[in-house]
């Protein structure tokens, strides 16, 4: 059952996805109405599970569900992924690859894969104050608190740590 995701308590579990890329608008569309007919469809051992879904910054797709209502199994999970790999090849983007790193970079949200991280990191593009996407948050919670983050504030602040203690030899 598709429900306002305002409405969804901040224990509701998230999951969220980004794109190696920007979601055009025309796009936009096309995964805003697939997300939603999934939304409206999705069960769990022939429950209802009352979720929803957020687009942030035409790069992240949020999924949520309100486990008080009813709990999720693997096989439900699955067949998000499942969508998530449907949409990835109609859409011509990616969804499901963790090694992107996505961060602010005057006013825009700037993409690298985690091989590149080093490089930005030194080359001062990506700082301690970068503000960067954690992507790893599970709740709605966590989505207003921590999924803006400084990345000093993340598993990426051993490569700031390592620069302070070379400069300190």
């Amino acid at each position: 059952m598709l429900v306002d995701f305002n409405t969804l308590p901040d224990s509701a579990r998230i999951w969220v996805f980004q794109s190696n890329k920007t979601i055009e608008l025309d796009k936009k569309d096309i995964l805003k109405n697939r997300l939603t007919t999934f939304c409206q469809n999705w069960v769990s051992h022939n429950h209802t599970l009352h979720s929803s879904f957020k687009i942030l910054y035409d790069k992240f797709i949020v999924l949520a569900i309100d486990e008080s209502v009813s709990d999720i199994s693997g096989c439900s999970i699955d067949k998000s992924v499942n969508l998530l790999k449907e949409l990835e090849v109609e859409l011509d983007i990616s969804l499901l690859d963790k090694s992107l790193i996505s961060f602010k970079s005057n006013e825009t949200i700037a993409t690298i894969i985690l091989q590149d991280l080093k490089n930005k990191v030194e080359a001062g593009v990506i700082t301690e104050d970068t503000i960067v996407f954690n992507t790893l948050v599970n709740n709605k919670s966590g989505l207003a608190t921590e999924f803006e983050t400084l990345a000093k504030n993340t598993w990426m602040k051993r490569y700031f740590k390592k620069e302070l203690s070379e400069e300190n030899c």
